[in-house]
C-alpha cells in the first residue's frame, strides 16, 4: 500500500487519479470535473492498494472530505470512501510531453498495471482528453498499430 502525492476523483464508476507536483493543477482539473458530476475521492494525497489485482484510491483519514480550492483555501466536500482506478493522468506542460508516444501506455502501481496520459492540466481540452482516454482505454492498452494509430 502506497501514499501517493495525487488527487482522485469518481467519472461514474471509473477512478481517474491526477498526478503532479503542488501547482500542476490536480485540484483545479478535480473541480472541473466535479463541477460537472464526478465525485471527490481524495486530493493532494491518496492510498493507493493492490485488492485482487485491483487498484483502489482511498483519501488518508486526516484529509478525507477536504478539497482545497486556490483562493478560498480547504473547503469542506462530499467524498466516495474508495474506488477503483481506470487510469492515471500525469500533469506536465505541453511542451514537455512527447508528440505521439511509443507503445502502450502503462504506469505499474503495487503490481498493477494502470492505463496512463500526459497531460496539460491548463489546458481547454484537459477534460475531454479525459474522457476520450476513458472511451478508449482498450487502445491505450495495446498501444498505436504499426501507423501509429489507436485502434
Amino acid at each position: 500500500m502506497g501514499k501517493i502525492h495525487a488527487t482522485v476523483v469518481a467519472l461514474e464508476s471509473q477512478g481517474i487519479m491526477f498526478v503532479g507536483p503542488s501547482g500542476s493543477g490536480k485540484s483545479d482539473l478535480a473541480l472541473r470535473f466535479l463541477d460537472q458530476g464526478a465525485q471527490l475521492v481524495s486530493d493532494d494525497y491518496v492510498i493507493v492498494a493492490n485488492e485482487g489485482g485491483h487498484l483502489i484510491a482511498r483519501p488518508p483519514g486526516t484529509i478525507a472530505g477536504l478539497m482545497e480550492v486556490r483562493g478560498m483555501g480547504v473547503v469542506k466536500t462530499p467524498y466516495l470512501p474508495e474506488i477503483s482506478l481506470s487510469l492515471r493522468c500525469d500533469l506536465m506542460p505541453a511542451s514537455e510531453m512527447e508528440r505521439l508516444p511509443d507503445g502502450p501506455q502503462l504506469v505499474e502501481m503495487e503490481g498493477v498495471q494502470l492505463p496512463r496520459i500526459y497531460l496539460d492540466a491548463s489546458s481547454a481540452s484537459a477534460k475531454a482528453r479525459v474522457r476520450f482516454a476513458l472511451q478508449h482505454l482498450d487502445a491505450l492498452l495495446s498501444g498505436p498499430d504499426q501507423k501509429g494509430i489507436l485502434s
